[in-house]
């Protein structure tokens, strides 16, 4: 499996959307944050295999608290 580097820009778009997460005053943002890891992970995975499957959905209760989170906040 080859590995991928993070080219900069990437890098320094996910430190600011990061930092705006723990700056901003919604906590929806706090709850997604976790989220970041398994999205992360994502591309190092075939799409058909299956643990690519299983990397996205381990996302999926950081982005469910996010959404209630933020339903519940409005």
């Amino acid at each position: 499996m080859a590995e991928r580097r993070q080219p900069r820009a990437e890098r320094a778009l996910s430190a600011a959307a990061s930092t705006s997460l723990l700056r901003g005053r919604s906590r929806a943002g706090l709850l997604l944050l976790p989220a970041a890891v398994p999205f992360a992970l994502i591309p190092r995975f075939s799409a058909r295999s299956p643990r690519h499957v299983v990397v996205a959905l381990s996302a999926l209760p950081f982005v469910g608290a996010a959404a209630w989170r933020s339903w519940a906040e409005a």
